[in-house]
């Protein structure tokens, strides 16, 4: 019978995939501690960003060069979390000096001869994801501006899940993935879109064309990040980048699309309102006369 509530079930199971479940209570269980500790900031924050600097390093040595924990995959993650410390103080000059330092020793370092240029090439998108992480997050409005573009990267993901298994259609890029549609494609952007302007109406911001527009880029942005990891492993023929979390893969797996649109939002942010604190572009967006920090001090007036 076509109303039978099993043929229901198994119907929906083979449009939103078996492993559903297993990504839910993953999610579940993660998102709060991530959104935790971005609340918290601080030394909290850098060791969570530090500790994911380290593990996806690990994971894009393990994809490209076949290596796992070495001795120079350490001295290159050291490097990094001097580089993160530096981005928590601020000290952009320093900060960006070890990021090129990073690179460099990347292309020195004896153990990663035959997969050079990609070991390059991961060590400047983590760390430069990671640093801008952690910009955004020190600068005046750095809990908005993370929080938000956590929002708009997993409104992304979820909208882009659920719009491309249950509408399906044409393939976005079989070549690279095969199972993204762009029907999903589609659905990631207006569910990026919505959200981030229903948040930032409820929080009192009034340029809400402006984040509607900022939020498609970066959303769009997300997607490529997702991509551009779906065609690494398809060169190397690997399935995932990893197995730490349960129903995601690996590190990489989960935040490839974060990586990029974090890169994306800081230097954006950066151009339209300098490297000191790009975070004040929050405040271009609300349009009030005058906003305050915490604190209750006026950070600019019009």
């Amino acid at each position: 019978m076509s109303g039978d509530p099993l043929k229901r079930k198994t119907l929906l199971e083979s449009k939103i995939g078996t492993d559903f479940r297993l990504r839910l209570i993953s999610a579940l269980i993660l998102a709060p501690i991530a959104l935790g500790v971005v609340w918290v900031g601080g030394y909290a924050f850098l060791a969570m960003v530090s500790l994911g600097t380290v593990l996806i390093l690990r994971e894009w040595v393990g994809i490209t060069a076949k290596l796992s924990a070495t001795r120079d995959v350490w001295i290159l993650a050291g490097i990094m979390i001097v580089a993160l410390v530096l981005a928590a103080l601020r000290e952009f000059e320093y900060s960006l000096a070890s990021i090129i330092l990073v690179v460099g020793m990347a292309a020195i370092l004896p153990q990663f001869d035959g997969a050079r240029k990609w070991i390059m090439l991961g060590a400047a998108y983590t760390i430069f994801a990671s640093a801008g992480l952690m910009f955004l997050r020190q600068g005046e409005f750095g809990l908005h501006a993370i929080f938000g573009l956590l929002i708009l990267v997993w409104a992304t993901d979820i909208g882009a899940y659920f719009s491309g298994r249950l509408i399906g259609g044409p393939k976005l890029w079989p070549a690279v993935s095969p199972n993204k549609t762009w029907s999903g494609a589609t659905g990631g952007l207006l569910a990026a879109v919505l959200l981030s302007v229903l948040a930032g109406q409820l929080n009192g911001y009034h340029q809400l064309g402006a984040i509607a527009i900022l939020a498609a880029f970066l959303s769009g942005i997300s997607q490529l990040g997702d991509l551009a990891e779906s065609a690494l492993k398809r060169h190397f023929d690997v399935k995932d980048s990893g197995g730490i979390i349960p129903g995601h893969g690996g590190l990489l797996d989960r935040v490839d699309g974060l990586m990029l649109a974090t890169i994306a939002a800081f230097f954006v942010a950066a151009a339209l309102h300098g490297f000191a604190d790009p975070t004040l572009l929050l405040v271009e967006l609300h349009g009030n006369a005058a906003l305050v920090n915490l604190d209750g001090n006026v950070i600019l007036e019009r």
